[in-house]
Formats: structure tokens, C-alpha cells, sequence
């Protein structure tokens, strides 16, 4: 098995980031943006590290056999959390793994319930479909998604 690790986001080189969350693979699996530069990705990881200093929030670096996979998450959302796992393509497959450490965070946060939002054109995944307490469609940011409301 791959050996994961979870580093902050401020020991993470910041070009092979935006490297990663500007690849084609990833970005259909994503909100439309434009893609990130020197700027925006500095911009967006620094608002990522304030995320992380939020109680019930923590925002990691993956690494993979040493090398930066991507990132995952708890962040808020509206009056509950979000669970996020963004990983470079060659890395799919990690990703229940990656899930079940966050899940441990939610559970060492004494969360109650957490949310992962996935765009409609996703695949549906069976292991959300049985672990979701409900399911239902949101509309955000002017997009459709499937979201998975999980009891921790």
C-alpha cells in the first residue's frame, strides 16, 4: 500500500499545487475557474490555512510516497462542514482511504454530521449512497450538485 501522509498547506510547494489543480482531469471534476496562477494559488492557499485555524476545520497537503497528490479537507459550510479530497488522477484510488482519515478528524472534532458535494456529472459512489443519511440535489454557485449528508 501507498504510505499517505498529511502536511499544512504552507510546507507545500505552490507551483506543483496549482501543477496538480490546473490538470484538464481535475478541473472537470471541479466548479469552472479560471486556472491558477502565482497569485491566485498563494491567494487560495492562504485562505485555505485560515479555513484550518476555524474550530471543526482542517485543511491538509496529501502526499503520496512523499510526493504532493493534492489536498483534502473539513471546512464550514453554511452552519455544518464540508468534506473535501481534491487528488491528482494518477492517485484515484486513494481516495476512500484519504476519506476515512478525514472522517477520523470529524469524529475527533465531535462532529455530528458532515456534507461532501460532488457535481452532477459525477459517478455515483455506492459507498456514499450507503453511508449517507440522505441524499438530495443543491444548487450552488450557479451549478448542480449531489450532496451526501454523512453522520460521523
Amino acid at each position: 500500500m501507498n504510505e499517505i501522509q498529511f502536511k499544512p498547506l504552507c510546507d507545500v510547494d505552490l507551483n506543483e499545487l496549482s501543477n496538480i489543480l490546473n490538470k484538464q482531469k481535475i478541473r472537470i471534476h471541479l466548479i469552472q475557474h479560471d486556472q491558477f496562477n502565482a497569485e491566485s494559488i498563494n491567494a487560495w492557499v492562504n485562505e485555505k490555512i485560515r479555513v484550518d485555524q476555524q474550530p471543526g476545520c482542517r485543511v491538509r497537503a496529501v502526499f503520496i510516497d512523499e510526493k504532493l497528490a493534492g489536498w483534502c479537507g473539513i471546512q464550514p459550510d453554511g452552519d455544518s462542514y464540508e468534506v473535501a479530497i481534491v487528488i491528482d488522477d494518477q492517485y484515484w484510488g486513494t481516495g476512500l482511504t484519504i476519506f476515512k482519515q478525514v472522517m477520523q478528524w470529524a469524529t475527533e472534532f465531535g462532529l455530528e454530521r458532515v456534507m461532501i458535494h460532488l457535481l452532477e456529472t459525477r459517478k455515483n459512489y455506492k459507498f456514499l449512497n450507503k453511508m449517507a443519511v440522505k441524499k438530495i440535489t443543491t444548487h450552488m454557485l450557479g451549478h448542480d450538485f449531489v450532496t451526501y449528508i454523512l453522520a460521523v
